[in-house]
């Protein structure tokens, strides 16, 4: 290997020697925090709030009416009479 060409760990230049994380990392990560802070508190509120209703609810309803199976209603088409 010719001496003009350093391996990529030589090329890497040292920080500058404080352990301290940088002002725009730890302002990013703080942002970062609270935002998801925030998605998950509203994801939760919402769960709570979107629910309240006034609403009258019909109980006489029945599952199988509103989705039939489909091998139900085959039997029961009829072809027209021609």
């Amino acid at each position: 290997m010719p001496s003009s060409i350093a391996p990529p760990a030589a090329r890497c230049t040292r920080g500058t020697g404080s352990r301290a994380a940088p002002t725009a990392g730890k302002a990013a990560a703080a942002i970062s925090l609270l935002i998801w802070i925030g998605i998950i508190f509203l994801g939760r509120w919402v769960g709570f709030t979107a629910t309240r209703t006034d609403l009258k609810t019909d109980t006489d309803v029945n599952i199988d009416e509103l989705f039939p199976h489909p091998r139900a209603t085959l039997a029961v088409r009829r072809l027209p009479d021609s």
